[in-house]
């Protein structure tokens, strides 16, 4: 069905920044019209029932219900009775350091970042995961600790990604639990590892090149690349530069490094070289980036 969003959730809507960078929203209401979001969220509906609407139809909501919703993709809710929705915002830069693909033992990062790190691919449809009665107990206490911390004068980020994270297992299991759902991007065993060859490189503040992974399996770089830009629609390099930048982002929320001790950090040339990337990627400067997200 088409569905044209008739407002989008920004920045100026859910402020998330380096002290805040998940919001939990608590909204009590009948219809929410279609609508898109420019940050990742995750709703929970916590009383009632609803209708749920998007581009591929329409279905039901009850308690229990949760639905992952990427950026960009567009959503609403009908009801004939009030419902009680938990919206739960949150930076994706603030998780990729736990979440990236060579740390993610969990299999988290395919659900709940993947438009994040791999923006060229296609996006899934919007996730519905079931909670029984007791996972559904477990997260709000879990986002009821959050909210609460938030509350507070200065919020402990790690206690905040704390909370988070174990949220988010829940999910994770809960989806896995459920018969015939995706988990997200299946990658093939030489992308895997082109993968993890970038993610190590960027642990090693080195370059990286395709061949240092092609040559070992006895493949061409190129044959290498045309793998790894079918299932995740960018080569190998652009990923590299693209995961650069999010490292770089991460280390933003941050007030102490200075936009030239973090491009040294990630093997730019200078500063310059680093906010002419950055800006490629962001389409702002390191600094806009840094005061858009400043801690409030």
């Amino acid at each position: 069905m088409s569905l044209k969003p008739k407002f989008t959730v920004t920045q100026a809507d859910v402020r998330l920044s380096a002290a805040h960078p998940v919001r939990v929203q608590r909204a009590l209401t009948r219809k929410v019209a279609p609508h898109g979001h420019d940050y990742h969220e995750i709703a929970f509906v916590r009383e009632g029932s609803a209708t749920h609407l998007t581009a591929e139809g329409r279905a039901p909501l009850r308690r229990g219900c949760v639905l992952v919703v990427p950026p960009g993709l567009v959503h609403g809710f009908e009801s004939q009775h009030t419902f009680v929705l938990i919206n739960v915002y949150y930076l994706a830069e603030w998780l990729l350091a736990e979440l990236s693909p060579r740390n993610d033992r969990e299999g988290l990062a395919p659900l709940f970042l993947g438009s994040s790190l791999f923006p060229c691919s296609p996006r899934g449809p919007i996730l519905q995961i079931e909670l029984d009665a007791a996972g559904m107990s477990d997260c709000l206490r879990e986002l009821e600790g959050i909210a609460a911390e938030l509350d507070q004068t200065t919020p402990s980020r790690l206690y905040l990604k704390a909370m988070f994270l174990k949220c988010l297992v829940l999910l994770g299991r809960a989806m896995a639990s459920q018969p015939g759902r995706p988990r997200g991007p299946a990658h093939r065993p030489e992308v895997r590892m082109v993968l993890d060859g970038i993610e190590q490189a960027l642990d090693n503040s080195q370059m990286f090149h395709v061949g240092d992974v092609a040559r070992p399996l006895g493949f061409s770089a190129a044959y290498i690349t045309r793998l790894f830009k079918h299932d995740t629609g960018s080569n190998p390099q652009q990923h590299f530069q693209f995961r650069r930048i999010q490292r770089a982002c991460a280390q933003l929320l941050h007030p102490r490094p200075s936009v030239t001790d973090i491009a040294h950090a990630l093997g730019f040339a200078d500063a310059a070289h680093f906010s002419r990337m950055f800006r490629r990627f962001q389409n702002c400067s390191p600094r806009a980036w840094r005061r858009r997200h400043a801690a409030t």
